[in-house]
């Protein structure tokens, strides 16, 4: 299996090198699956098991301009050598 969970260190670092900021933003509604595949490995890695209306109620909550709450993403350019 070829994932960045398998290569070594250095390769892991090589590649990350290469990546550079496109750019940095809120969330915003079409990014809800990439972030609930976040989240659930939080959670997973956690060993919790809320509700599924809590994936709901936080992602209201990070989209709602009205409170306090706030999640950013960076975006990535990735320029892999062959």
């Amino acid at each position: 299996m070829n994932t960045l969970n398998y290569l070594p260190c250095a390769t892991v670092l090589d590649y990350y090198s290469q990546m550079k900021p496109k750019e940095v933003r809120p969330l915003i509604p079409s990014d809800h699956s990439e972030w609930k595949k976040l989240w659930r490995g939080y959670i997973d890695f956690y060993k919790a098991e809320p509700p599924e209306e809590m994936y709901v109620i936080t992602w209201e909550r990070i989209l709602d301009e009205n409170l306090i709450y706030t999640a950013l993403v960076r975006l990535l350019e990735v320029n892999c050598k062959a």
